[in-house]
Order: C-alpha cells, then structure tokens, then sequence
C-alpha cells in the first residue's frame, strides 16, 4: 500500500509542478496574475479546478500518511508544493478542508518537533489564504435573501456562487414536490435536465447569449449530488449513492483504516457541493482512488466468502464433533482437575479489540493463568492437560468463537493481553499482523510454530508469517492451511 500512496503523492507533484511552470510560462507572456488561479492554472490540460482540487487533495492525504509511517523529509516537499496547489485552485469547501487535514496531522500524530513545526507553518499560511477567501466569498453574499428565492433577473444580474446553488437548491425542491409521485425511480437524468431548463426560462434565469458572465446556465446540473440523484433516479438512486459511499468504510481494514475515511470524507464533503457522481471524471476519481485500498487489501467478496465458510464449517465441526467429544472430554476434566472444564481468557483479536477466548481447561487453577502462558514442563499443567494440550483438543471450544465472529478457522493466533503487549515491545508494529479476526489455526500454526515461545526469533517469525497470510489470504489457501495443521497435530512428538 505504501507504494501505491507514493506513485500518487510523487505523481500528483509532478502534475502540479507542470501547472506551475506552464502558468509562469503564460504569466511572462501576458503579464496576467489571474494565470495562476483556478480553471486558468488548469486550463492547458483543459481541465476542472474542482476535481484537481479533489485529485490534488487525495495526493496530499496519501503525503501525510507517508510522513507520519516513514518519518522521512523528503515527504515536506509533495505536502507543500500539493497545499499550494491547491490554494491556487481556489476551491474555498478543499481549501477548507485543507486547514482540517493541517490541523489533524500536525497537532494529533506528529511526534517530531521539527516535522510539527514546518506543518504548523504551513498550516498558519494555510488559515490565513483559506480565511481570505472565505472571507471575501462570504461578503459577496447577498444575506437579505439568504433564505429566499431570487424574483427578478434581467441579462445585468449576476449570480456569485453561494446564491447561484441557492438558487439551483430551490429549483430542484420545486421540482421534487411538483413530481412528488415519481420520486420512488425518479425522473430520469434526461427529463431532469429538460425540466430544469424549463425552470431556467420560466424563472427568466436563461436569458440568452449575450447575458453577463453567470447570469443564468441553460443544461446547467444542481451543484449538489444528493439532490440531483433524488430528482434523476428517486429514492432508489439516493439510497444507491449512500450505500456506494459508506461501503469503503464498512469493508476496511485496520492497515489503511485512517487514510480511507479520511479519503472518502473528502468526497462526501465535496458531494454537498458538486455532482462528481454526476459525470465521468467524478466516478473513475471515487472508484479509483477506493479500488485502490479495496482490491490490495480488503476484497470484499473474499472477505464474504471467507464468512461463509467460517459458518460453516464451525457449524459443521460443533455438530458432528463437538456434539460429542467435548462433553466426553468435561468428564475427564473434571475427573482431573475437580473443578470447571471450561476457561475463558480475554485475548487480542482484530483491529485490537479484546474478545473472551473459549478453551477446555488444562491447566490447575493459578493466580498467574491470565498473565503467564503455558511454559516447557509448566507444573501447572495436568497429565490429561498435557494430552488435550499436544492435540489441540484444548482449543475445540474456539469454534464457537468463529460462529459469534469474534474469531476465523484461519487467522493470525490471538494472544493473552499480557503477550500482546510484551510482544509489541520486541517487535515494533507485532499487532498490525491483527488486520484480520484471529484463528484458531494460522499460517504461523500449520509450520509448526504453536504453543510455547522460545526466543525472539521464534515471535519474529510468527509476525512474518501472520502477515503473509494477511497479503496471500484465500479461501483455497485456508483449506490447505486446515489440513496442514491436522497433519501437524497428528504427527506431533
């Protein structure tokens, strides 16, 4: 994933530095400032501001995560170049937005001194173009008609951008209630269109060719995605494009968790105010940029159908197997130890979270039960503990954590709270091997590495295997690592 986030940083830099070359080149020419600002600096690729101003934006999130993971310098030249960029845009909602991403990395998870100095003073220069802008957009506003609609034009009005979507917001509402019966599939994106330019005329907002710059757009959109998908496709449509939009964050994972809902609270935010859904460009950007996190890492029909298999074949072992050989198993137990023979121990399961454990007791019980795991030659450990122990019989009653989903068959091993942590000591970064549920048996498990923990080498290698199963994971993959782990089981000293 770090790969793909530099070819987009060091691209979107790239890209940028072009613009800012080819504008001086156009500003020795003419002389003209206005080279340098919004669609003009964009204007040699015939390109939109706004959705440079997204594309740019993304770069700049992706250059952040890389400081942040990497800790390297050279990473202060996309974020500064990229955040001018994108002041030069003049996009006020990413500009905006631009002081947030600031904020949140240089005040929240930048540790070094320097790093968070030179943030912060791009962050000053930031704050103080963003609220310029902002500024000088709010006092262009005509607030004594902030909430109403506009009755008179002629080709001399002018519409500055806040009353222009005001206005669009108007039209579109009009349309919803005179067509309220249609909204279930909507009118569909051509009878739209028709309808509102239709509104553009009645209202007298088309007045004709040789009107003033923005006094009124013939085949204009709504300038808001929400809106202009109930009117073109009805509540159908809307539920669509909400469903599109929350699912990257439903489906990702912890190794790309922060960047994801980062990345896609641009794009939600950038829909209140533009149709990107609505055109070309805007889909390949979304779908793109969330492919990119998606198809690496989070495949979400792998992700279904290792659920699928998970429940069943859980549901399989606690009916053919379970159903008989645990409770035979409770009599020895009980037989041995007197007491309970079940146990439940609180280990780390994915993303971190903490989850009660099942397992068949093996061990007498001892104040140290939850702090110390299983040693060579434990005294706690009874003779028939030591048999269930040798089999994995211990570890049946796991299957009921796979059916309540706090676990998988396949799956990094979870570990007592107290190993977790002491683990994470010796190997830096030991829990992002955690990005999926723990299993009961694993790719680390099948090798032979179960059990008792004999040196740092043998938690290094644990780690190193837990993550290639988190890159390589396949339903196919997960049958073979089931029978590999019996062979072990049956075979073992």
């Amino acid at each position: 994933m770090p790969k793909i986030m530099k070819i987009v940083a060091f691209g979107a830099c790239y890209i940028a530095l072009s613009l800012l070359i080819f504008a001086g080149y156009k500003y020795f020419q003419t002389s003209d400032k206005e080279v340098f600002y919004y669609h003009n600096l964009v204007s040699v690729i015939n390109g939109n501001a706004i959705y440079y101003s997204l594309f740019f934006s993304s770069a700049l999130l992706f250059a952040f995560e890389l400081l942040i993971k990497e800790k390297q310098r050279v990473y202060l030249f996309p974020i500064g170049l990229l955040t001018i960029v994108i002041l030069l845009l003049s996009s006020k909602i990413f500009t905006l937005m631009l002081v947030i991403i600031f904020l949140y990395y240089s005040l929240i998870h930048v540790k070094s001194i320097s790093f968070k100095a030179s943030l912060i003073v791009l962050f000053i220069i930031g704050f103080v173009f963003s609220f310029q802008k902002i500024s000088a957009r709010f006092n262009e506003i005509d607030r004594s008609q902030l909430l109403e609609s506009q009755h008179t034009i002629n080709p001399a009005t002018v519409f500055d951008g806040f009353s222009l979507r005001k206005e669009l917001i108007f039209l579109g509402l009009e349309l919803k209630a005179e067509h309220s019966s249609q909204m279930f599939i909507g009118l569909g994106p051509g009878i739209c269109q028709e309808k509102l330019n239709q509104k553009f005329i009645d209202k007298q907002f088309y007045v004709g060719e040789n009107a003033q710059d923005k006094s009124g757009f013939y085949n204009y959109n709504f300038h808001n995605q929400y809106l202009q998908t109930l009117l073109e496709t009805g509540w159908i449509g809307l539920f669509s494009i909400l469903l599109l939009l929350i699912t990257p964050f439903i489906i990702v994972e912890t190794d790309s968790k922060r960047i994801v809902f980062l990345l896609n609270g641009l794009f939600i935010i950038g829909f209140l105010t533009e149709s990107f859904l609505s055109r070309q460009m805007g889909i390949v950007s979304y779908l793109s940029f969330n492919s990119l996190f998606i198809a690496q890492q989070n495949c979400i029909l792998r992700l279904i159908f290792k659920r699928l298999f998970d429940v069943v074949f859980s549901l399989s072992v606690i009916v053919f197997v379970l159903s008989w050989l645990v409770p035979l198993l409770c009599v020895f137990i009980i037989v041995d130890l007197k007491s309970s023979p079940f146990f439940v121990q609180k280990r780390v399961g994915k993303n971190g979270k903490v989850f009660h454990c099942f397992k068949l007791r093996s061990m007498k019980k001892n104040s140290f039960q939850h702090q110390i795991p299983a040693q060579i030659d434990d005294v706690r450990i009874t003779k028939f503990g030591a048999f269930i122990r040798k089999y994995a019989l211990d570890e049946l009653p796991q299957f009921f954590n796979v059916l309540l989903g706090d676990m998988s068959v396949v799956g990094p091993r979870p570990l007592m709270l107290s190993d977790e942590e002491k683990f994470n000591e010796l190997i830096p970064n030991f829990s992002s091997r955690l990005v999926m549920k723990p299993g009961i048996t694993g790719f680390a498990q099948a090798f032979g590495y179960k059990g008792y923990v004999g040196s740092r080498v043998d938690i290094a290698n644990r780690y190193r295997l837990d993550k290639k199963y988190s890159q390589i994971q396949s339903l196919w993959l997960d049958i073979k690592l089931i029978f590999f782990t019996i062979k072990t089981i049956l075979y073992a000293k």
